[in-house]
């Protein structure tokens, strides 16, 4: 990360909202969350300075904000069925983590606290803000996106929709959580996973001057907040909850792009502790993928850590073939530093399936049984809320439509 010093655009509360910058305002003060990225420059800050008691306490006790980054997944709906440690990506995350043992989910919840107080301890400060924006801030944010469509959904179904409290349906958390605050725009300096993703997106030919992922999860924050300003947003016969989730899932994938970018980058320059960092992050939530793949992966990037001699290319071939999992393509990723990695190819729309050979394009319909693997997931998880949501809206197989009478996109 590059440290932002002084910045000319500041985030201010907006009426009840909060400017973001960028042409982003929220529906409501997100303030608090936005100063998370304070927080991980005040920690890294603080390392560079030897300072452990101080970079310990920023972390797991907050310093710009109401909020604390060890405490983010957790102190939010504190044991209820709305934590943000039930959100889908979260539960796929921890099964993976598991060895898919859905009976040990539970013992890893603190994976991300337990490694970030460890470098804290060792006063690690290179890769530590790296460390800190993509295993916890990038999960909290993917979390608050699927929070707020299951509010949404229990307002849909209640009684009285007003006792719901939708706060800012998730989308105003997630980019506040992703911008932060004091983020110049299309800038890589700064603290927050904006400017994170700026810096990836520059490696990867994909900035213009914004980063592309950027680019699209502000077009898609605009789509759900749409969605929110409804006068029946969330009411009984609305569909505002599916449309939530169509937004979600997108949103979800093309954060997951930056993760792929950042671990491609580590393995392609053979950087052991970055990779250690950026698998962790990722590779867990493949376990709703392919299971053999996921298999191989997880033992070769979290489990040993080192990728052995002449597997480089077999691991990052097996990488790229689940970017349709993560709802996510070639194009998306780029080719880093122009042709250290060349970008690679999404398969045509005609492929072969077993040894029939499509006359149309059905690759998305062809995805069906990820939909059936991951419902069975979250089922074994007891997560029947998101194991209905697949089952009536899809995931994988089709996208979301604004209606039923809409053509598949």
């Amino acid at each position: 990360l590059v440290s932002a010093g002084a910045q000319t655009t500041t985030t201010t509360t907006v009426s009840t909202g909060t400017d973001l910058g960028g042409g982003i305002v929220t529906r409501t003060d997100v303030t608090d969350l936005a100063g998370l990225a304070l927080d991980v420059r005040d920690v890294v800050e603080q390392l560079g300075q030897n300072d452990i008691r101080e970079a310990t306490e920023y972390y797991n006790q907050g310093r710009n904000g109401k909020y604390a980054l060890a405490k983010l997944m957790t102190d939010q709906h504190q044991h209820t069925s709305t934590s943000l440690q039930y959100s889908m990506p979260h539960l796929f995350h921890l099964l993976g983590l598991s060895d898919m043992d859905a009976n040990e989910i539970k013992g890893q919840e603190g994976y991300a606290t337990t490694i970030i107080n460890g470098r804290i301890a060792n006063t690690q400060q290179e890769l530590t803000g790296e460390a800190i924006l993509t295993l916890v801030m990038w999960m909290a944010s993917v979390s608050y996106l699927y929070h707020g469509v299951d509010q949404c959904q229990k307002a849909t179904q209640a009684d009285n929709p007003d006792l719901i409290e939708l706060a800012g349906g998730g989308l105003d958390e997630f980019m506040a959580l992703w911008i932060g605050r004091n983020q110049n725009v299309a800038s890589e300096k700064g603290d927050s996973l904006y400017a994170f993703t700026q810096e990836m997106g520059n490696l990867f030919g994909q900035n213009d001057p914004e980063a592309h992922v950027n680019t699209q999860l502000k077009l898609l924050y605009e789509e759900g907040a749409g969605y929110l300003a409804a006068p029946d947003a969330c009411r009984p016969s609305s569909r505002t909850a599916e449309k939530l989730y169509g937004v979600a899932n997108r949103m979800m994938s093309q954060a997951s792009v930056v993760l792929v970018q950042a671990l491609l980058s580590s393995i392609v320059e053979n950087n052991h502790e970055a990779m250690k960092i950026y698998s962790l992050a990722l590779i867990p939530q493949t376990s709703m993928c392919r299971a053999t793949v996921y298999a191989r992966l997880k033992e070769d990037l979290v489990d040993v850590g080192v990728i052995q001699d002449g597997k480089t290319l077999t691991t990052v071939g097996d990488l790229q073939s689940l970017y349709p999992c993560l709802g996510i393509s070639c194009t998306d990723v780029g080719a880093y530093k122009t042709d250290k990695l060349a970008e690679c190819a999404d398969p045509p729309g005609y492929f072969p399936l077993a040894t029939y050979t499509p006359t149309t394009d059905v690759r998305e319909e062809a995805q069906i049984d990820l939909d059936i693997y991951q419902i069975e997931l979250l089922t074994k998880m007891d997560a029947k809320n998101w194991a209905w949501m697949i089952y009536s809206h899809g995931r994988n197989s089709l996208r979301p439509r604004d209606s039923s009478t809409d053509p598949v996109e």
